[in-house]
């Protein structure tokens, strides 16, 4: 199931947002009527919940329902003459197995969200580059950084898209301000220490500089959006 997901529906998915990732390299911003628009939001949406832990536990509860024993007594009740004996036999002979392709639909029916995929295009996109600093970006498992949500009016997300450059959604002018008046040398500190931070197996960077900085944070396991919680460290 997890490489159905990741070969054949994420591709699409990453497809559509190379091409915008390409034109914020060039440009610094896109137009806010593109069709990109959308693909760069599920995007984002799909790096909430792309990690072994969140499409387990979602495989695991479609297949909870699968194994439900009143699916058996239903299936006997529609079974037809040709059919095999048993729903467990049933869904044995398929091509793909239903909770499969049950789990995949459900992560898409997720990033393809209309409400959370409509905030993310209404809201203020631009990126912060960075030019002089001693040290790079980094990136990992989890390379979403947010606020508890991102519907209030100071809420904001942010992700690494390049060593010196941070993509940055925010639903006002004030609050980009804000984050832009911020010290680069600092808020790259403050953006590197919430990616390794966060982290759950990977962190990478551009070089081994920043070893150190990584190994005292790796494995807080701070949540990185609000789909996740804090797991004990």
């Amino acid at each position: 199931m997890s490489e159905y997901i990741e070969h054949h529906f994420f591709r699409m998915t990453d497809n559509g947002a190379a091409i915008v990732a390409q034109q914020f390299r060039n440009e610094g911003q896109i137009d806010f009527f593109s069709l990109d628009r959308s693909s760069w939001s599920r995007f984002i949406i799909s790096l909430m919940l792309r990690n072994p832990e969140y499409v387990a536990r979602m495989a695991a509860e479609v297949a909870s329902f699968y194994a439900r024993t009143d699916n058996e007594e239903k299936y006997q009740q529609l079974r037809g003459p040709n059919d095999p004996a048993t729903f467990e036999e049933y869904v044995a002979q398929r091509t793909f197995h239903p909770a499969g392709r049950m789990s995949a639909f459900a992560l898409q029916k997720i990033i393809d969200s209309p409400t959370m995929g409509g905030h993310l295009n209404q809201m203020r996109w631009s990126v912060v580059t960075f030019k002089n600093e001693r040290h790079t970006l980094l990136t990992s498992d989890r390379p979403i950084i947010m606020t508890n949500g991102i519907v209030g009016p100071n809420d904001h997300l942010a992700l690494p898209i390049g060593p010196r450059m941070l993509f940055l959604a925010t639903n006002n002018i004030q609050t980009e301000n804000m984050i832009r008046t911020i010290d680069p040398r600092i808020l790259m500190a403050q953006v590197n220490h919430r990616v390794a931070s966060q982290a759950r197996k990977y962190v990478y960077g551009c070089d081994n500089r920043q070893l150190r900085f990584v190994e005292n944070r790796l494995g807080r396991k701070w949540p990185s959006t609000p789909l996740e919680t804090r797991v004990p460290a």
